[in-house]
């Protein structure tokens, strides 16, 4: 969450709190694993800080202003 605050210009000014509950339909846990891709020798052009920000980008740009 921290690059997302820092990129959204929300460091020190936003909290998060967890809740602990979900809603119906919600996704209750996720997992990525890579490892296939890398044996494969797929290597991103991208980097996840870049990305984030490519991101928001095209995010502001289609819905408006973050935070």
């Amino acid at each position: 969450m921290g690059i997302l605050f820092e990129i959204l210009g929300l460091s020190g000014k936003t909290k998060v709190t967890y809740t602990g509950s979900s809603w119906k339909g919600d996704v209750q846990r996720t997992e990525a694993d890579p490892s296939r891709l890398r044996k494969i020798g797929f290597m991103p052009k991208v980097g996840i800080e870049e990305g984030m920000r490519m991101f928001v980008r095209w995010y502001e740009s289609e819905y408006g202003r973050i935070g």
